[in-house]
């Protein structure tokens, strides 16, 4: 049943909730689901400290303080996986995001099931380890403003203190505006408002190019 939720899923859903979900599942990323801390809630639950000697006790306060964090850090993970399920109209596959211990168990016969074979019958002949994560990216859309100057456009970003820039033609002003976000967003978030939607930017610049900039940056 859940193998034919998941087979459903990824040959249905559109091509970014298809990648996050082939992240959340691969069993190569070295990311969120890496078998190695998967394996270290195990390992805590199963080991033995003498609280009584101070060195034992306080490596057990630090491994229980991680133990609880890796577990909140997947409870997310399924509750998004989940979450994908209902936005593209099945049955989620996990019954009860907060339990860790059914989940990751599930999550590991779901890797046993999806061999390499599977995986490119699924995905055009391509690995999982070939997707990039997209949601390991912020999203950003400002409304740039676009005024012709000559042959070329100078280019305003209203909602960035300071976001101005050009180009010798549309396509380069684009190119310059989507830099010019991306290192003020980087080296000057202080000066970047949060932006306007491009209905209202274009009540307020009736006469120009009104065009919503795309910036995505990667998180650390």
């Amino acid at each position: 049943m859940i193998r034919c939720k998941l087979e459903y899923l990824i040959k249905n859903i559109e091509i970014q909730s298809r990648k996050r979900l082939i992240f959340l599942f691969d069993k190569d990323s070295q990311f969120e689901f890496h078998r190695v801390r998967t394996r270290s809630i195990e390992e805590f639950k199963n080991s033995k400290y003498d609280l009584t000697d101070e060195h034992q006790r306080i490596m057990y306060e630090v491994e229980k303080d991680n133990d609880e964090s890796l577990r909140k850090e997947y409870e997310n993970i399924f509750k998004e996986i989940n979450e994908i399920c209902i936005d593209n109209n099945t049955y989620p596959i996990f019954n009860d995001p907060s339990n860790t211990e059914e989940c990751l168990k599930l999550r590991e016969d779901l890797l046993k099931e999806y061999n390499e074979e599977d995986i490119k019958k699924f995905f055009d002949g391509k690995s999982l380890r070939y997707y990039e994560p997209p949601l390991l990216r912020d999203v950003y859309l400002y409304p740039a403003v676009f005024e012709k100057e000559g042959e070329g456009y100078s280019v305003t970003v209203p909602d960035i203190f300071g976001g101005v820039t050009c180009g010798d033609n549309y396509e380069d002003a684009l190119k310059m505006a989507e830099d010019m976000v991306k290192m003020m967003l980087i080296e000057a978030p202080g000066q970047c408002f949060k932006p306007k939607s491009l209905e209202e930017t274009k009540k307020n610049f009736p006469n120009d190019i009104v065009v919503m900039v795309k910036v995505e940056i990667e998180r650390e």
